[in-house]
């Protein structure tokens, strides 16, 4: 099913309503590590996502409507639940979290000769950082903090060219996770802001 997907942002506003399964995989899979692209392969990986500039903007505009978001509807409102199993206070957690990892794995892609990269588990981490009752301005600060770190790694030139080896994809490039994570978190941040919007 995953290799007929394309990256749409109407597909991927599809899939967010089934727990990420797309770009995170179902409950209990490692989380941000799906494949968006067919599997034709380079060397063993799936094929690479570009970096460029307009990847980097997308990171900083999608942090900052989060931040809008939060500030607009509350904690209160945030808390209800509105996308199958999780509130979208626990959307906002995983997208922090999402980002967090994200950055630290461009971070050692950069500063490590060709790191092992694990998956990991959405429901685990977000229970292990208490999401479910975290403050939304903290999870939101967290998201543009990790955000702005992708960006700022990035800017040296070259650096979206380091490698890292996943333990689901193989070999893929720093740019690739940037790329793939402004995808991720495009497709949640787009139900979110259906969700609550402006004039709400």
């Amino acid at each position: 099913m995953a290799a007929a997907l394309v990256v749409g942002l109407g597909r991927l506003k599809y899939y967010v309503a089934h727990r990420c399964y797309v770009a995170c995989g179902p409950p209990n899979t490692a989380c941000g590590d799906r494949p968006y692209l067919p599997a034709s392969r380079m060397g063993g990986v799936t094929d690479l996502l570009p970096y460029d500039e307009d990847t980097a903007f997308a990171l900083a505009d999608d942090a900052a409507t989060v931040s809008a978001l939060v500030r607009r509807a509350g904690a209160e409102r945030l808390r209800a639940p509105r996308f199958g199993q999780w509130s979208a206070l626990e959307v906002i957690g995983h997208l922090a979290d999402a980002a967090e990892i994200f950055a630290e794995r461009i971070r050692r892609c950069i500063e490590e000769d060709e790191p092992a990269i694990a998956s990991f588990d959405q429901d685990a981490v977000a229970a292990e950082r208490g999401n479910a009752s975290a403050d939304p301005v903290e999870l939101s600060g967290r998201l543009q903090q990790a955000h702005g770190q992708i960006v700022q790694l990035l800017q040296t030139p070259g650096s979206a060219e380091r490698t890292g080896v996943h333990a689901e994809w193989g070999r893929v490039t720093a740019g690739h996770f940037a790329a793939y994570e402004a995808r991720h978190s495009r497709g949640h941040i787009a139900e979110l802001a259906e969700a609550f919007p402006p004039h709400a």
